[in-house]
């Protein structure tokens, strides 16, 4: 084979590895997470997360805070920024009562009880393990047949 033949099937076979690279650009890119057009015009997209965290939300704080009211927060926020945003809690806050690593929602109130608030709420509960079956009748939905029916089943299966 002469040498021109042997250059132009060189140049026919780099030219056919090119197409099926650039043919296959589309799922190569799909798979390391950025559309063909994006490596093309050399831009990357932002993800949702990263738009996500950039929208605006209010959340309302109440309750034992410096400063009870509505703050406007990053989308992915938590509980604990806006306290901070607040000027934090009063030192009557029952802090064991709220999630402060929670996520914020728009809209959402947030309550932080008195710690006496607190004591009367966990007084109030009724202990379905310990209660008798007139306490049990207390509870919504519970009438004198499933009180007696929950103490004896706990009898019988402790």
């Amino acid at each position: 084979m002469s040498e021109k033949k042997k250059y132009v099937l060189f140049i026919v076979i780099v030219m056919i590895i090119g197409l099926v690279v650039y043919s296959q650009m589309d799922r190569i890119s799909t798979n390391i997470g950025y559309a063909s057009s994006d490596l093309k015009s050399n831009k990357i997209s932002i993800d949702d997360e990263t738009t996500a965290a950039r929208r605006t939300i209010y959340v309302q704080l109440s309750g034992e805070v410096n400063a009870v009211g509505v703050y406007e927060l990053q989308e992915g926020s938590r509980v604990y920024e806006a306290v901070e945003l607040a000027g934090g809690t009063t030192t009557s806050a029952a802090l064991y009562m709220v999630n402060q690593a929670k996520l914020l929602e728009d809209g959402e109130h947030i309550h932080f009880p008195k710690i006496s608030e607190a004591e009367e709420l966990a007084a109030s509960l009724i202990n379905i393990n310990t209660a008798s079956a007139k306490t049990l009748t207390e509870l919504s939905g519970i009438g004198d047949a499933k009180a007696n029916n929950i103490v004896s089943y706990r009898e019988t299966n402790g």
